[in-house]
């Protein structure tokens, strides 16, 4: 949605259901978080206590005019003021950092299809947070290689700089799409209609 006035009073009915105990399917139409979630796949989102939230943990949040499910990585501090850090696994970079309230829920299982796959079972729960360690353990990379190539490397040195930090983020990529296939295989029921 363009406009920021509907934008605005679709949050704040999410934001309504969601505190009443009510859970909300969205249709997913990005291709970020694959193969875990795919595009026309409907996620179930519920309300969250933020500070609940545990790494690995799949989150939607707003993102600008849209809505956004991506998986919880942590939490920095800013000036006092909490941000989080998420990421899609199938993206190579991390969504900018945001405040609590652009957070809108939590999601708690994934319709693809006659399949649900439950996010809250215990080897779905489990890999969730092998990959939010392996995320974390990439941002703290990602962070350092930020610092030190803008304080050691020129201009003329950044092409060099990018692949050297493609080479150590690669693993990352790698284990990622693997623990999200296996999940998206192994943590599925047939619903029964």
């Amino acid at each position: 949605m363009k406009n920021p006035d509907q934008n605005k009073a679709v949050k704040e009915i999410i934001r309504q259901q969601l505190e009443s105990n009510l859970s909300l399917k969205f249709k997913v139409t990005s291709r970020s978080m694959e193969p875990l979630i795919r595009v026309d796949d409907q996620v179930v989102v519920t309300r969250l206590n933020p500070a609940e939230l545990v790494s690995g943990e799949i989150i939607m949040f707003e993102k600008g005019s849209i809505f956004c499910c991506h998986r919880f990585i942590t939490r920095e501090i800013f000036c006092g003021i909490t941000y989080y850090v998420t990421k899609g696994d199938r993206l190579f970079g991390f969504d900018l950092p945001f405040p609590t309230d652009k957070i809108l829920g939590k999601v708690e299982s994934i319709e693809r299809k006659q399949r649900v796959i439950d996010l809250t079972n215990q080897d779905t729960q489990l890999l969730s947070r092998i990959l939010g360690f392996v995320f974390r353990v990439h941002w703290k990379i990602y962070k350092s290689g930020k610092v030190i190539k803008n304080i050691t490397f020129k201009k003329k040195y950044q092409p060099i700089t990018h692949f050297v930090l493609k080479l150590l983020f690669f693993p990352f990529s790698i284990i990622s799409k693997l623990a999200s296939q296996y999940a998206a295989s192994r943590n599925s029921t047939i619903r029964a209609e």
